[in-house]
């Protein structure tokens, strides 16, 4: 949300169940659940990715290796690793555990709006407002 928060609800009961706050106060734009379901990463104009454990609301780890804000994250199939699209024309894969910066795929000439993986996570997609869609081997 603009609030600087991703909120979890209970669509039964509409109960707020828990709510994550970016720690810098800034616009959040994207949020990804894990393939497990424990897990929630989001980020956005704080430059900072976050992972919080569902169940105990707690941050696991953050990764603060963009120069931009961050338009999209997303999980591997398998849930080890993270890729995050920025502002600052990259995707960048890390480990969704560790935080440890992997690689980074350069060569949109704008920001990088969206990615995703290939269910195989052999590839990532990543479609840019230079008006490309780049499909990147998965490192």
């Amino acid at each position: 949300s603009w609030d600087s928060t991703v909120q979890l609800w209970n669509s039964a009961t509409a109960a707020n169940l828990a709510t994550f706050r970016d720690p810098q106060g800034r616009n959040l734009r994207a949020v990804a659940w894990s393939p497990d379901g424990q897990r929630i990463a989001f980020g956005g104009d704080s430059m900072v990715v976050q992972v919080w454990n569902v169940s105990t609301n707690s941050q696991i780890v953050s990764y603060a290796g963009h120069n931009g804000d961050i338009e999209d994250v997303k999980w591997s199939p398998d849930g080890t690793h993270l890729a995050s699209a920025s502002k600052d024309r990259t995707v960048q894969i890390w480990n969704a555990t560790t935080g440890a910066h992997l690689y980074t795929y350069t060569g949109h000439n704008n920001l990088v709006w969206a990615i995703d993986w290939s269910t195989s996570g052999q590839y990532i997609a990543s479609a840019s407002q230079d008006d490309t869609v780049r499909v990147w081997q998965a490192v």
